[in-house]
C-alpha cells in the first residue's frame, strides 16, 4: 500500500516507499533464524561497539580522520554535549544499539546458557556506556532497560543514584541541556525538540484533515502546511519544518489512518507478551529512528511470546 499509494503533488522517494516492506523483511529475517542465534554474536557485537567507544575517547581525531570514511557525520562534539558514538554515526543510535543488545541478553534463551554474574557485568557495561552517550534519548533507553531488568522500586532507586552520583542533571550532558529549558520554560528553543513536536504536529493536521493520509513523498509539503497553520507552536527556522526525524509522523502524514490501523495490529494484537521492549520499539519509531532500523523490529519480536515458537 505504501508503494502504490503516491501523492501526486509531490516527487515520492523510492527507498522510502520501500521503507515498510525493508522493515518486514528485517523482522521476519530475525524471527525466522531467533532459533541459531548464539550468545557469542551478541558479545561480539557488544565489544565490538565497546572498545570503538574507547578507541574514539582515547584517540578522538584520529577515530574521527578514520572512520570518517566509513561513517557520515560522525557527531561526537564533547564541548557541546554529545557524547560517544562509538561505530554509529550520533549517540542516539549507539545508545540504541547497546539497549538491544540489552534486551537481547535478557531473553530467557541467553540467560539459561549464561552465569548470572557475567550476565549482570554485561548489563552494568551496557548502563556505563549508554549513559557516555550523553544524548537525551539514552535516559529514556536507561529506564527501559532498568524497567525490563528490575522491580519499579529497584529501578526507581538505581535512576535516583545515578542522577545522584553523575549530576546528569547539570553540565552540558544533553539530558541536563533539556531539563534546564524545561524548568526555563523555553524547551521548544531547543531544536531536537522542536523537530519532533513539529513532526508529530504534522500527523495530527494530518488525521484532522486528510484521515488517509496525503499520499507517498507528501511528508514536507505537509509539514510546511501544518507549521503555517499554527505558527505560535514553532519555534523553528529556514526549512525545518520539512525535516524528517520521526518515521512514525511521516507515514501517518503518508497513509493516515490505515498506518495507525497496521500499528495498533502488530503492537496490541499480534504480540501481546511483554511490554516493556513494545514501548521501547514504539519510542524509537516515534521519536529519532528510521522505519528500517532493525533494533525497532528485533524489540517488537521480543514483546511477543517467542519463547513458545
Amino acid at each position: 500500500f505504501s508503494i502504490l499509494f503516491i501523492s501526486l503533488e509531490d516527487t515520492p522517494i523510492l527507498k522510502k516507499q520501500l521503507g515498510l516492506l525493508v522493515a518486514f523483511l528485517i523482522y521476519y529475517t530475525y524471527k525466522e533464524y531467533y532459533k541459531y542465534f548464539h550468545i557469542d554474536t551478541v558479545y561480539f557485537a557488544l565489544m565490538t561497539l565497546v572498545f570503538g567507544a574507547i578507541f574514539q575517547y582515547i584517540f578522538p581525531e584520529i577515530f574521527g580522520s578514520f572512520f570518517e570514511n566509513f561513517i557520515n557525520h560522525i557527531r561526537y562534539s564533547p564541548e557541546q554535549g554529545r557524547g560517544l558514538t562509538s561505530l554509529t554515526p550520533e549517540p542516539a543510535f549507539f545508545a540504541a544499539s547497546l539497549m538491544v543488545i540489552s534486551f537481547i541478553l535478557s531473553t530467557e534463551k541467553m540467560k539459561k546458557i549464561e552465569p548470572i554474574g557475567r550476565y549482570y557485568f554485561f548489563q552494568f557495561i551496557i548502563i556505563f556506556f549508554l549513559l557516555m552517550t550523553k544524548s537525551f534519548v539514552s535516559i529514556i533507553f536507561l529506564v527501559f532497560i532498568l524497567f525490563h531488568l528490575f522491580n519499579i522500586k529497584k529501578s526507581l532507586f538505581i535512576i535516583i543514584t545515578i542522577f545522584a552520583l553523575t549530576g546528569l542533571q547539570e553540565g552540558n550532558h544533553r539530558a541536563a541541556v533539556i531539563f534546564n529549558k524545561i524548568e526555563a520554560g523555553n524547551v521548544f528553543s531547543d531544536k531536537s525538540i522542536s523537530h519532533r513536536v513539529s513532526n508529530l504536529y504534522s500527523a495530527w493536521y494530518t488525521i484532522t484533515t486528510s484521515p488517509l493520509g496525503y499520499g507517498s513523498g507528501s511528508f514536507k509539503r505537509i509539514a510546511f502546511v501544518a507549521a503555517d497553520s499554527k505558527p505560535d507552536f514553532y519555534l523553528l527556522e529556514d526549512d525545518s519544518a520539512g525535516v524528517v526525524v520521526s518515521s512514525f509522523s511521516r507515514l501517518v502524514v503518508e497513509m493516515g489512518l490505515f498506518f495507525i490501523v497496521f500499528l495498533l495490529y502488530i503492537y496490541i494484537f499480534k504480540h501481546k507478551g511483554r511490554v516493556v521492549p513494545k514501548l521501547a520499539s514504539f519510542f524509537m519509531l516515534l521519536v529519532t529512528f528510521p522505519v528500517v532500523y532493525p533494533g525497532i523490529w528485533i524489540l517488537l519480536y521480543l514483546s511477543g511470546d517467542y519463547e513458545k515458537k
